[in-house]
């Protein structure tokens, strides 16, 4: 930001099915989202993806992820690559599994602290929470978390942001 003191940078959080509207309709020069926008005027960059991950609280004892099924309840539709085709992929695999939609991820992730549940999320959402523990995959194939960046309009402006995040 030092380098362009002339640039404003507004932050606004809206959730990622709404933020290739929030820039087709010009309230945002460029957003990120974890879904490609279904608004055809707006480019979207892809620029980073991440494996999600069966996050659960730490625990005692040796914990895979059919025994993670089998006690917890796991927390869906708190990402957007934890829909409902992964809901199908999770039931067939262990069809007895107890879910709880949870539509926001740092709700999800204070919900695996408490001990609430567990859930599949990106790995750079884990980095950051406190005694918690990931359980390798077994029979599930854990979706990949894919960011793009979305603008309508190529600005010098859009540029020097898109360098910043591509090359940072």
């Amino acid at each position: 930001m030092a380098e362009n003191p002339t640039i404003e940078v507004i932050t606004n959080i809206v959730s990622s099915y709404d933020v290739g509207q929030e820039v087709s309709s010009g309230r945002a020069d460029l957003g990120l989202a974890r879904i490609l926008p279904i608004q055809p005027s707006i480019e979207a960059l892809h620029i980073h993806e991440e494996p999600m991950l069966l996050t659960s609280k730490k625990r005692q004892g040796t914990w895979d992820e059919e025994r993670v099924m089998q006690t917890d309840r796991i927390m869906t539709h708190n990402h957007p690559h934890c829909s409902d085709v992964f809901l199908q992929q999770l039931k067939h695999a262990y069809p007895l599994v107890r879910t709880m939609p949870v539509n926001q991820i740092e709700v999800t992730k204070r919900f695996i602290e408490a001990g609430l549940g567990s859930a599949y999320l990106p790995y750079s959402m884990i980095q950051e929470m406190n005694e918690v523990m990931t359980i390798p995959a077994q029979a599930i194939s854990p979706p990949i978390s894919t960011t793009y960046l979305l603008t309508k309009v190529r600005t010098v402006e859009v540029e020097k942001f898109i360098q910043f995040l591509t090359e940072g």
